[in-house]
């Protein structure tokens, strides 16, 4: 049987969902077959409870069929249905923190394993794009010529993450250029703390060679559009994320996923603002 899915409010790509995410009632014209309703139909008078009975059993075979869902559609825990995360990803124009810029913001908001919000921020970084960091992301310096500036962004990206749990693939990555970039234009600090996903995918399919997003998500057949691009990327993380919340335990809660994860990190000191290069595990 194929695996029940459920579209997100905002037209995004479909999650999967558990029994508790189906809200219409199973009708008994959806369960039953056509040629066994019409033939119990016409006998009703005759047969009366054997009718009955066999629409029953139909019913509990669909669902026995949709308690057996696979595991990536098994239930988020109650805990982790009731809060909000938001994956988010970012692009640069190179790989230092201290000397690189955001050129570009994606995030996208998730709650009971559906999409409820997306953005995405494209950023004039005030100087030019270099060559080999276009061949990896796509963006041009004509991209961003008309872009506002990472101080005109950063309101709007806190506003969209305020009272979430953000998630990054290679979380320092992201948090140490958010970090830099607030400091450098005297911005404060969001207080939301960050989950690293790619810890949590090494400790979700240990099997995996590679737990960099790309491999994570072939493997879990999640279709993400444009690696290397802000909003694809929050996309397909949010899908990976989601999936893993289904392998955790029913009673996981949030002090329980933040455990598994190490230790949150923060858009601040968590993150040593020093000039140091940063590395590419994604």
């Amino acid at each position: 049987m194929n695996q029940k899915r459920a579209t997100s409010r905002n037209g995004g790509e479909p999650f999967p969902c558990d029994v508790a995410d189906i809200r219409r009632p199973v009708s008994l014209r959806s369960a039953v077959p056509q040629e066994t309703e019409i033939s119990a139909s016409h006998d009703a008078r005759s047969w009366g409870s054997k009718a009955a009975a066999l629409r029953l059993t139909w019913i509990l075979g669909v669902l026995l069929v949709l308690c057996a869902l696979p595991a990536s559609a098994a239930p988020i825990p109650k805990a982790l249905r009731q809060t909000t995360f938001v994956a988010f990803d970012v692009e640069t124009t190179g790989l230092s923190a201290a000397k690189d810029r955001v050129i570009e913001i994606g995030a996208v908001k998730v709650r009971a394993g559906r999409i409820i919000g997306r953005q995405v921020w494209l950023i004039n970084p005030g100087r030019p794009i270099p060559y080999a960091t276009t061949r990896v992301h796509g963006l041009t310096d004509e991209d961003v010529a008309e872009a506002p500036s990472f101080r005109d962004v950063y309101s709007e990206f806190v506003a969209f993450v305020k009272g979430a749990i953000l998630v990054a693939h290679n979380a320092g990555f992201d948090v140490r250029f958010m970090a830099h970039e607030a400091q450098r234009n005297d911005l404060p600090f969001p207080p939301e703390p960050v989950l690293d996903n790619l810890r949590l995918a090494r400790k979700w399919w240990p099997e995996l060679e590679s737990h960099s997003l790309k491999p994570v998500a072939e493997h879990l057949k999640i279709e993400s559009g444009r690696y290397h691009r802000a909003l694809d990327d929050s996309g397909a993380l949010a899908k990976v994320f989601t999936i893993g919340l289904r392998q955790m335990p029913a009673d996981t809660t949030v002090s329980n996923l933040l455990e598994a994860a190490g230790s949150p990190l923060y858009i601040k000191g968590a993150i040593p603002l020093d000039g140091a290069g940063t590395k590419t595990a994604r």
